[in-house]
């Protein structure tokens, strides 16, 4: 059948004329350099949108990378906040007491006030009220920034605070602070 085939076309192409054996080379080399222009095309079309797909998964890959990063970071923090409840032995009325004797802060009243704690709970919070009057601005933002930045797990967790004028026409406070140490329950 191939034969056939061939033997038609070459039959064809002897009949026909010099000038239409131009023509025929010259449409059939338009058709090739189509075909090959179109495949190129193709081609090139196909590895920009791999390229795109590469870029895009690279970015997800980058971004999980930083996730598990971020996640490492947050993982270690963890750790460090749960050793530091594990161990927190602190005695609040005792650190409050002895850093306002090293400060010569008054420290009129304490009182203990305990939360309801929650039947689950892995945390235990144990918490002061402290009355403190008749002292300056700048010794009770002293005292308390030592007192929340020291080596203890101690935060302050309510402030109040109210200004009075001795005799001397000297601006003092009388504030009542809530303050609070984390232990880890059981």
């Amino acid at each position: 059948m191939f034969r056939k085939i061939r033997d038609r076309v070459r039959t064809w192409w002897e009949n026909i004329s010099p000038r239409e054996k131009k023509i025929v080379l010259a449409m059939g080399g338009a058709v090739v350099a189509l075909v090959f222009v179109a495949t190129i095309y193709l081609v090139s079309a196909r590895l920009s949108d791999a390229e795109a797909r590469i870029a895009e998964k690279e970015a997800k890959l980058n971004e999980i990378i930083q996730l598990r990063s971020a996640y490492k970071e947050a993982e270690r923090v963890t750790d460090v906040v749960a050793n530091r409840l594990k161990n927190n032995n602190v005695n609040l009325f005792s650190h409050i007491e002895d850093l306002a004797r090293r400060m010569d802060v008054e420290v009129s009243d304490m009182n203990e006030r305990t939360a309801a704690a929650e039947k689950d709970a892995k945390v235990k919070e144990v918490s002061v009220e402290v009355n403190i009057n008749k002292i300056t601005q700048d010794r009770l933002l002293d005292f308390l920034d030592k007192l929340e930045h020291g080596a203890e797990l101690v935060k302050i967790t309510k402030f109040r605070f109210r200004a009075r004028f001795d005799k001397d026409k000297q601006k003092l406070i009388d504030a009542n602070v809530t303050i609070s140490t984390y232990k880890a329950a059981g």
